[in-house]
């Protein structure tokens, strides 16, 4: 049967119901096998092999899941649509040197390692973005920061997951987001 120790073996992250779900479908499935055997319809030779294939379908199905509950993180969608928006021009980070005019679309800086962003410039850009596709993205700024912080993807600042920078010749509130994190998510796409 497969329980969390198994799913834990396979190094398959779930939420708390998917073990009971799959070790009740694959209660359920052994016994409609045993149903079956006890009807004559089923040799025990190929029960044992039915009971394998399915136990690797479940394995399968709850790596699938997981990999689903990973990707509508509110911190993944947010990222994901950021970047969405960065690559089709309908928002922009400048370097974080620049002392240039600002961009009507603007919503941070960026450097080699980090993105600098004003946070409720760039979480309301998301959410309407979310709004028009029709998709759900129901976190305030502030529990978004307090997300990507707790999940490893920014780096606070003077302890806060938001805080005054210098950029050029102006001082900015801030969220340090991790591009090596941004892309890690966009390489599980």
């Amino acid at each position: 049967m497969l329980c969390s120790e198994a799913l834990q073996r396979e190094n398959i992250r779930f939420h708390a119901r998917t073990a009971d779900a799959v070790a009740c479908l694959e209660l359920g499935y052994a016994m409609m096998l045993c149903f079956f055997r006890s009807m004559g319809m089923l040799h025990d030779d190929m029960e044992q092999k039915h009971r394998e294939v399915f136990h690797g379908m479940m394995l399968s199905l709850a790596a699938k899941q997981a990999a689903y509950v990973e990707s509508d993180k509110p911190t993944h969608i947010f990222i994901r649509k950021l970047m969405g928006l960065l690559d089709a021009g309908k928002c922009a980070v400048l370097p974080r040197s620049t002392s240039s005019t600002l961009p009507p679309n603007f919503v941070g800086y960026e450097d080699e390692e980090f993105y600098y962003l004003i946070l409720e410039n760039t979480h309301r850009l998301v959410k309407h973005m979310c709004d028009t596709q029709d998709e759900s993205f129901a976190i305030s700024a502030k529990a978004l920061s307090k997300a990507l912080f707790e999940e490893g993807y920014l780096q606070q600042i003077s302890g806060k997951n938001t805080g005054t920078m210098r950029f050029g010749n102006v001082s900015r509130r801030v969220l340090r987001l991790r591009k090596s994190a941004v892309e890690e998510v966009m390489r599980c796409e």
